[in-house]
């Protein structure tokens, strides 16, 4: 019962403003035909005659339609529109539109996940994963109703929807459909906003700022939080949030448990925030403040995990310690070369580098002197990873020094 009461309210609002919008058509089509007023009428006369002929048209259409509207049969819809004479486009657009919203609420509402793993580095992959299987489902359950509402050729021309995505954990599970919906929206809105604040600073030749992304960040919980309870809003947080999924990438390597990921993601969230809201200039000043800030959250992060688990949390924020790691995890190397094949894998970053900006040889001599670099890399690998685990990296085809200056 609340699904076709959302849903007619949804139709008739659509149907609404299409008629408004018809109705301003007509209403600019007879001032056409208006005598000018400065000539044959004053300001009074015309806008005691035009609104009134206007107001007549809209009231008569509305009505009819009004009257139609108390079903949620999409094939009366549709039936109607075409009576009404509107065009095979604006009925497409309609139809479709409706259809898709209520499908993405149901889709929303009926999507089953499991309780996932959120501080696995995996979990956004196996969540997509999940999620896909059953919105295929959905979106042909949409397609075939579209097409035996609309015809073969219903999305012609219209551009692919995108698919929001449902919330998971059980502190979520008393978000409603309608919410989650929302949330998701929030989400892609701020995400856009991000994007369009960056693209405008690199076309004015301006920095981008911690402060302001601080504030896009304050402003996407603040949405959030009209949606959802602390509680809530925590777990959504640690689930979706742009720097929950950068830490999962980040500790990738790193294995941690759902203790220590909590740890180090309520440690760096309290502390990057503060950050961009406090310190969040250009200025060098504002740089130092932040430096400083990130310092404390390192040692506090210490402290929390230990001497050796620090250690290897360090290690994992460097992308370059995560490939030798990932590496050796494709490749069957034991894991302890790990380390061995990260500073390798720095030191040879440094000496491409090097030679790819040295302005006093030629392009000639950097080739040779890259190819060089090439070799010696390889003796090492051959070093580093011993027989086996080399002869398998070879026959795969891979190129790790491509992987390490990417």
């Amino acid at each position: 019962m609340r699904f076709r009461l959302f849903l007619w309210i949804s139709l008739s609002l659509n149907i609404f403003l299409i008629v408004l919008l018809l109705a301003g058509r007509q209403r600019q089509s007879r001032e056409g035909d208006l005598p000018d007023p400065s000539v044959s009428q004053t300001p009074a006369d015309v806008s005691s005659t035009v609104p009134s002929e206007a107001a007549k048209s809209v009231s008569d259409v509305k009505v009819s339609f009004w009257k139609s509207l108390g079903t949620d049969d999409f094939k009366a819809l549709v039936q109607r529109l075409r009576d009404a004479e509107f065009s095979e486009e604006t009925v497409r657009d309609i139809a479709s539109g409706e259809v898709t919203r209520s499908l993405k609420l149901k889709k929303l509402g009926s999507i089953a996940l499991p309780d996932l793993a959120w501080w696995e580095s995996g979990v956004d992959q196996e969540y997509r994963g999940l999620v896909e299987v059953q919105q295929v489902a959905l979106r042909t359950e949409r397609d075939q109703l579209l097409t035996q509402l609309l015809g073969g050729n219903w999305d012609r021309g219209r551009a692919l929807d995108s698919d929001l995505q449902p919330v998971y954990g059980p502190e979520l599970a008393d978000v409603d459909a309608k919410a989650a919906k929302t949330a998701r929206e929030i989400d892609l809105q701020f995400q856009a906003r991000i994007r369009n604040y960056e693209s405008a600073q690199e076309l004015a030749g301006e920095p981008v700022t911690e402060a302001e992304l601080g504030k896009i960040e304050e402003a996407r919980r603040a949405a959030l939080g009209q949606l959802m309870n602390e509680k809530q809003l925590r777990a959504y947080w640690l689930r979706f949030s742009d720097r929950a999924r950068k830490l999962r990438r980040e500790l990738s390597q790193f294995n941690a448990t759902s203790n220590e990921f909590l740890t180090v993601f309520n440690i760096r969230d309290r502390i990057e925030r503060e950050m961009r809201l406090k310190h969040g200039g250009a200025d060098k000043a504002s740089l130092g403040l932040r430096n400083g800030l990130k310092a404390r959250g390192n040692a506090e992060i210490k402290a929390a995990l230990g001497r050796a688990r620090y250690q290897a949390y360090s290690f994992n924020l460097d992308p370059l310690y995560r490939n030798a790691a990932a590496f050796l995890a494709t490749h069957g190397g034991v894991p302890d070369k790990a380390l061995h094949l990260y500073e390798l894998s720095q030191m040879s970053k440094l000496q491409w580098e090097t030679i790819q900006k040295d302005e006093t040889k030629d392009e000639f001599e950097r080739r040779e002197e890259l190819e060089r670099t090439r070799r010696q890399l390889d003796e090492n690998l051959k070093q580093v990873l011993g027989p086996d685990t080399y002869r398998r990296y070879r026959e795969s085809g891979a190129n790790f020094l491509e992987s390490v200056t990417m």
